[in-house]
């Protein structure tokens, strides 16, 4: 393997071959694309932009520090990116698809009173977050509502064999109230609740979490996992 240094690019060399650019301080080595062209390509700490059927190539520590733009958006390792649609994550038969040393989840901090004028039936919009802490004390019973949006629901944005969970956190004051009814899309829903029991009332003075795991079993079809627990 030989290792060539020039500011412009050589006109041929063996498979394997580096070139050092001390121009740019950029490491290209001659490869086979796609199993047809030999070309340079760049083996420095950072990608160019890459097209389907490409290699991918990672520099010599081992880090990717480039943007890679697929489909429409980047992703740079070192840099926040907001994705506005599913992302896939197959992993494979001996390897895990996705692993997170940390991770922040949004959470919605509501001032509504669950059970009060407008709130007897509580609207859970999945698409601005799982989780919801209601802050206000309940004032009566109420009904969970789960859906995508206000416009959107969840069944056509849950595809069979998927799930979602959710939890709600409602502060409970000296009389306390409960979740009487479970809805997704407006349609009510009979939960598996943990231990068999339902629950028939709330826990003054403490905040209630409400645990839900909805699974889409066919079309507009589920399963409802849900708890009831109590924080004081």
């Amino acid at each position: 393997m030989a290792h060539i240094v020039s500011v412009t690019q050589p006109p041929n060399g063996a498979l394997g071959d580096e070139w050092y650019n001390p121009t740019t301080n950029r490491l290209y080595k001659l490869v086979v694309l796609s199993g047809t062209g030999v070309s340079w390509q760049d083996y420095s700490n950072t990608l160019s932009t890459l097209s389907a059927g490409n290699n991918i190539f990672i520099a010599a520590n081992g880090q990717i520090s480039a943007t890679v733009t697929s489909g429409g958006g980047s992703v740079s390792g070192n840099v926040e990116t907001t994705f506005t649609a599913k992302q896939l994550f197959t992993g494979n038969a001996t390897s895990l698809a996705m692993k997170m040393v940390n991770a922040a989840e949004a959470i919605v901090l509501s001032t509504a009173s669950l059970g009060g004028s407008g709130n007897v039936t509580a609207n859970i919009d999945l698409a601005n977050s799982a989780i919801i802490y209601y802050t206000t004390a309940a004032t009566n019973n109420w009904a969970f509502n789960f859906r995508h949006s206000n416009t959107v629901t969840l069944n056509s944005t849950l595809a069979n064999s998927e799930s979602v969970s959710a939890v709600l956190m409602v502060t409970q004051g000296t009389t306390a109230y409960y979740a009487n009814a479970v809805q997704i899309d407006g349609v009510t829903q009979v939960p598996k609740w943990q231990d068999a029991f339902a629950p028939v009332a709330g826990n003054p003075s403490s905040v209630d979490i409400y645990n839900f795991t909805i699974i889409k079993t066919a079309n507009a079809t589920y399963t409802v996992l849900g708890s009831q627990s109590r924080f004081a």
